[in-house]
């Protein structure tokens, strides 16, 4: 875990190498890499009034080692705002499935929860965007859930992520 203090300061011992080894060097003007400091800032961006409350996103990245998940926790009063640095247990579509899902609609959450468009996801699993919409549509009426961001909150509280 990393405070966003000024400077920014690991609370978890080594979390600012592991940062800078799967999301790159800091940068000009952080000691963040520049994709963190833009994502960070889109996430402290206040919220659109009357629109939709939107979860704060988190931001993934592929590496050898599998996948590093960066989560944004906003600041209270009486500490800083900070980033997670973890490697989430995959959710594997076998435990979607017993939830009542199919095996295609499995294999679309695991993609929805990464923040894939359905043009990346119907790309990988090669379908059309609109089956994905079809496929969320199901997910949404089968797991009680309104938005992305209320699917992955209810995935990651029923696998433990």
């Amino acid at each position: 875990m990393i405070a966003l203090w000024n400077p920014p300061e690991e609370l978890t011992p080594g979390s600012l190498d592991d940062l800078h080894r799967h999301f790159g060097p800091p940068g000009p003007r952080s000691p963040l890499p520049a994709p963190v400091a833009k994502w960070i800032e889109d996430e402290r961006a206040p919220q659109r009034v009357g629109g939709p409350l939107d979860l704060p996103r988190p931001l993934a990245v592929q590496t050898d080692g599998g996948r590093v998940v960066l989560r944004y926790l906003p600041a209270g009063r009486d500490h800083p705002d900070a980033i997670m640095v973890g490697r989430p247990a995959p959710t594997g579509s076998a435990h979607l499935e017993a939830l009542g899902l199919t095996e295609r609609e499995a294999q679309v959450v695991d993609l929805l929860i990464t923040g894939a468009s359905n043009n990346d996801i119907g790309g990988r699993l090669h379908i059309s965007a609109g089956t994905v919409r079809k496929h969320t549509d199901n997910v949404y009426r089968k797991l009680g859930v309104h938005s992305r961001s209320a699917l992955a909150a209810f995935v990651f509280d029923v696998s433990g992520g």
